[in-house]
Order: C-alpha cells, then sequence, then structure tokens
C-alpha cells in the first residue's frame, strides 16, 4: 500500500504524464479493485489504520470512484466514507 501511496503522491504532484499517467491510475486501480474482490480487506484496513495513512491513494479513490467495477468494495477497504461516492 505505502508504494501505492508513493505513486499517487508522485501523480498528485504532477510527476508523470500523459500515457504513462493513465497506464498507472488504471493499473492502481485494476489493483484495488481485484484486491477488494479478493479478500484483503482486513489486511489492508489492518495497514491503513489510521485517517492520515495514504491520503493521496485515497484522494485518488474518491476523485475516480466512478472509474472501479466495484466502488462499494473498494471504499469499504480503504475505510473510507460511503458519502465519498
Amino acid at each position: 500500500m505505502g508504494h501505492f501511496e508513493v505513486i499517487m503522491t508522485l501523480l498528485a504532484e504532477g510527476a508523470v504524464q500523459g500515457k504513462l499517467r493513465k497506464l498507472v491510475e488504471g493499473t492502481v486501480r485494476d489493483y484495488l479493485d481485484h484486491m477488494s474482490q479478493r479478500g484483503f480487506e482486513s489486511y489492508v484496513q489492518a495497514l491503513l489504520d489510521h485517517d492520515e495513512v495514504c491520503e493521496n491513494l485515497k484522494d485518488f479513490c474518491v476523485q475516480r470512484h466512478s472509474e472501479f467495477r466495484y466502488p462499494s468494495a473498494v471504499f469499504n477497504m480503504l475505510n473510507l466514507p460511503r458519502s465519498s461516492l
């Protein structure tokens, strides 16, 4: 999860643009969707036990919620409020 946070921080700061940015966003999105459907929810929730952890990753998910196949499951996994959907 820390790796995803570093990547999302680089994206948020504009360090990655164009096709590479879309590829990275899609990869992270698909991986989170996959994790949420394969039973990793409790593992990820334990890693993100503070609101301050992975803020850029959480912001990415809130901003791109419509692009997830299973947005509710991803939000549950990342301890994001459903009101953000």
